[in-house]
């Protein structure tokens, strides 16, 4: 709560934005061939931002007041948090609904007396005393190393997961199972690998694989120009006059 704003990572807003362009123009193309009229889609970032931001809008529609944020040692649910294991790792805990998970919680942890404990045996009390909860969950997570935690909490059927670092993300079976990244020849540059579209799309027909692929590296500015032009029907000498004028170039 104290602390300055996060600074935001470049190309969020643009990123969240796009699907819900994508999504519009979809809708829109769909209600025409179902025998409507063309449409105007229209979307803003800003807008794209507030629906990120549903659940806390929400809030703030209903009393006018800014919901409160709450520290990382504060949390109300003390098993919807973050904490720290003895290798310096991190992990997310995800438990919304606490009393569901909390009895198989303590059985992993080997304190069963927290059932029973006034202090912690509802949901309710586990908010009250969410500091002291807090601080007792931080001494215990760090006495064991990430990976010995993964196999007690994944054995117990918890809900959680590893805080990745960004080389780990590369590297993981599953990011490299759902084709998140791609290779692709840059003429100066060489080999190297970029994002993929966060989709697939298969059984177009067309017998190349996916309908959608980052097909080389992104253009220099320009370079389709010729291209472009040419496939909208106009002739080397209407280009050239184009040029000419500056249109392009």
């Amino acid at each position: 709560p104290p602390s300055p704003p996060a600074f935001c990572r470049v190309g969020l807003g643009d990123h969240a934005t796009a699907p819900n362009i994508l999504a519009a123009v979809l809708a829109a193309l769909r209600a025409r061939d179902r025998g409507g009229s063309a449409q105007r889609v229209e979307v803003s970032l800003l807008g794209s931002g507030i629906w990120a931001l549903a659940s806390d809008m929400q809030m703030a529609l209903i009393g006018r007041e800014q919901p409160a944020r709450f520290e990382r040692t504060d949390p109300w649910n003390p098993i919807r948090t973050t904490y720290r294991t003895r290798d310096g790792r991190w992990l997310l805990l995800g438990m919304t609904q606490g009393d569901r998970y909390w009895p198989a919680f303590t059985e992993m942890l080997e304190h069963p007396e927290w059932i029973e404990d006034p202090r912690f045996a509802t949901l309710d009390a586990r908010a009250e005393h969410r500091v002291e909860l807090t601080q007792r969950l931080e001494a215990v997570f760090a006495e064991r190393d990430l990976a010995e935690w993964a196999r007690l909490l994944d054995a117990h059927g918890l809900v959680w997961a590893p805080i990745a670092e960004l080389p780990e993300v590369i590297d993981d079976p599953q990011s490299r199972a759902i084709g998140a990244f791609t290779t692709v020849e840059h003429p100066e540059l060489g080999s190297f690998e970029t994002l993929s579209a966060p989709f697939r799309i298969h059984g177009s027909g067309d017998g190349e694989g996916d309908a959608v692929a980052v097909r080389g590296p992104a253009p220099a500015a320009g370079e389709h120009t010729a291209e472009v032009l040419e496939a909208l029907g106009l002739d080397a000498e209407e280009m050239a006059r184009l040029a000419e004028q500056r249109v392009f170039g």
